[in-house]
């Protein structure tokens, strides 16, 4: 990507997105119902991941030390997600249905969410001392047992009533959401509360924007299968892209504001938690 600018390359995307997602939606609804028809939506589906796993791996490339492993941890994550949606798109398109859970492709699939939640918990615990990671660490805890706990009443219910799904279907179908939940929250805390100036504000807000798109997208995917309607699932497939697209955007724009003196000043010291009692958060003394 040394021999392509950047800005170039980021107005292109900006206009290219929302027709890209558009012809999708015109691919779906207007075009009838042939083989060429999901061999043309498989394309369309596969280029978003495609594109942003391009454009991670010379980010990858350049980068040295921990904006390295960062990188290479949304790199790695793209690369799975790429993988699970080709093998996706090559078994509907011959099969002419969607796999039947738990499969390979939900596997693949849940390895992206991890590889984006370790490389947004890099970055929050960067050059952290002992008591800081600690925080943090008990902060990620407590906010999973609260997710967990909503997931099981508003979700896990209805797919036991609705479905009679099995333990390793509902394992699986709601990590996504929770591992994206995390994601969410991993993305605040260095937006928000962290001392960081490997990504800029810009870049975090549009990974935000990526996994919200990516929640609601799942969250209304397990809502068209506990009340049996799959046949709108299809609908939902443009907004995944869309989601994957926004990926290369935040990757473009990870360099733009490179003030570490100005976010020093501004930014709330990580051992002010949001969960833990006011009395632990003056622990820095026990470096």
């Amino acid at each position: 990507m040394t021999h392509i600018n950047k800005n170039s390359l980021k107005k292109f995307l900006l206009y290219y997105i929302p027709v890209h997602i558009l012809l999708y939606y015109i691919v779906i609804i207007f075009a009838p119902d042939h083989p060429g028809k999901y061999f043309i939506a498989g394309i369309l589906s596969i280029t978003g991941p495609l594109v942003s796993t391009v454009i991670l791996f010379f980010t990858v490339r350049k980068k040295r030390s921990a904006e390295k492993v960062l990188w290479g941890l949304l790199f790695l994550g793209t690369v799975f997600y790429f993988l699970g949606e080709l093998v996706w798109d090559i078994y509907f398109i011959k099969m002419e249905q969607i796999p039947l859970s738990p499969n390979l492709t939900n596997i693949i699939f849940s390895l992206k969410p991890l590889f984006y939640l370790a490389a947004f918990i890099f970055l929050v615990s960067h050059d952290l001392r002992k008591t800081r990671m600690a925080i943090t660490i008990v902060d990620i805890l407590i906010i999973v047992m609260v997710i967990s706990s909503f997931s099981w009443y508003l979700l896990v219910g209805p797919f036991f009533t609705h479905l009679n799904a099995t333990i390793p279907e509902i394992t699986i179908l709601l990590s996504y959401p929770l591992l994206e939940l995390l994601i969410l929250f991993g993305i605040f805390h260095a937006r928000f509360f962290v001392k960081q100036a490997i990504v800029s504000k810009k870049s975090l807000n549009i990974f935000a924007l990526s996994t919200v798109t990516m929640l609601i997208s799942t969250c209304i995917y397990l809502f068209f299968l506990i009340y049996n309607l799959e046949d709108l699932l299809i609908y939902l497939n443009p907004l995944y892209t869309m989601g994957m697209f926004y990926i290369s955007m935040a990757t473009l724009y990870a360099d733009n504001d490179q003030l570490p003196e100005r976010m020093n000043s501004r930014k709330k010291d990580l051992t002010q938690s949001h969960f833990l009692p006011s009395f632990l958060r003056c622990t820095d003394f026990l470096d």
